[in-house]
């Protein structure tokens, strides 16, 4: 058998495919339909010519060439990045009565996470009241899985009369969380006066850490 010099080989694998149009076509196709893999044989000169292309390996080649064999369907590639779970909101439907100096929540959203990804929570308080008189603040903050995340924000209540119906953003908070189901919650307290109310809407996004 006839030794193949290296550049015989790299000029084969340019003329394979036009090798497989002639001779095998239909094959291939079905193979990459059905999941299925077809091994073609030829006879490989020592200046990179094919002969003798087919499914069954020839029994005799040229004296100047010898036996070759490739598949159809190639070695399977690397695994693909992980998915990207899409965005989760949740609101409070009805007012929620706030405590003092007591978390309450008043929206959350549940998140999974594949891989370790970046975590964006958007939310708003969007309606805070308190009682008539009420002098002191309100305050919010968001949280992950019961540990605060991102800067609190707070309403004061000046005592005057003056009843609240005031928006509360906590907008952009970013971290990255490992894989596994996470809780983001919005909640509030108040402090220097009993009662209040508020609603409010929370959106968390997960996106693929770089």
């Amino acid at each position: 058998m006839s030794k193949i010099p290296r550049s015989a080989v790299l000029v084969a694998v340019g003329v394979i495919a036009g090798a497989i149009i002639a001779t095998g076509t239909t094959v291939a196709i079905e193979a990459g339909a059905t999941g299925t893999t077809t091994t073609y044989y030829a006879c490989l000169s020592t200046k990179g010519a094919l002969s003798k292309v087919g499914m069954t390996s020839p029994t005799t080649c040229p004296k100047t060439s010898t036996v070759i064999n490739w598949n159809s369907q190639g070695p399977q590639g690397d695994p693909g990045p992980a998915a990207v779970a899409a965005a989760s909101s949740s609101s409070s439907s009805t007012s929620v009565a706030l405590s003092t100096q007591m978390m309450i929540t008043v929206a959350s959203a549940t998140i999974t996470t594949i891989g370790s990804e970046s975590v964006i929570a958007d939310a708003a308080i969007d309606d805070v009241n308190g009682p008539t008189g009420a002098a002191g603040r309100v305050t919010c903050q968001l949280s992950v899985d019961g540990s605060p995340f991102g800067l609190p924000a707070s309403v004061l209540f000046d005592g005057n009369g003056r009843v609240g119906s005031f928006n509360i953003p906590l907008m952009g908070q970013t971290s990255v969380l490992a894989a596994g189901t996470h809780s983001v919650a919005a909640a509030c307290e108040t402090a220097g006066f009993a009662g209040g109310t508020a609603t409010g809407t929370i959106t968390v996004t997960v996106a693929q850490s770089s």
